[in-house]
């Protein structure tokens, strides 16, 4: 089973369709529905969705729980933090001039040999590693196959 990590600003196209590439991410989800891949997230992930439709999106309340239900409702294997996640988000975040935040999706990624996915085709430029890919460059690489 092919192994990826998903970050927050893939979740979010799940719940906002008008969002460049959501189609994209949408078929993820899709995927992860049936059990076709699986998907491993830091902890944070869960605080930085909510976070995002809580604060920067014209949403209601019941909006934001349908999101928290619907999260919970997958088969996300959840990374817990300890010592050696915290080591290895800090070295790419220091290596990468990244935030712990986004560090910790690449550090979940190298340490369960998964692909990152990601929106922030900044970070997949910056990193230039071969396991973080942009959610277009993850399509691309489906259609050649």
């Amino acid at each position: 089973m092919r192994k990826f990590v998903l970050d927050a600003s893939i979740a979010l196209k799940w719940f906002f369709p008008k969002e460049k590439n959501s189609n994209i991410a949408r078929s993820a989800l899709e995927k992860i529905k049936k059990g076709e891949i699986k998907i491993f997230v830091p902890q944070i992930f869960f605080f930085e969705v909510i976070n995002v439709m809580k604060t920067k999106a014209k949403t209601t309340p019941e909006d934001v729980l349908y999101a928290i239900n619907k999260l919970f409702s997958l088969s996300l294997v959840t990374k817990t933090v300890d010592s050696g996640l915290l080591s290895k988000a800090n070295f790419y975040a220091q290596k990468y001039d990244l935030t712990i935040y986004d560090a910790s999706y690449i550090a979940v990624a190298k340490i369960n040999n998964a692909t990152l996915i990601t929106a922030d085709e900044k970070m997949a430029k910056k990193t230039n590693l071969k396991f973080v890919k942009t959610i277009k460059e993850s399509s691309n690489e489906k259609k050649k196959a």
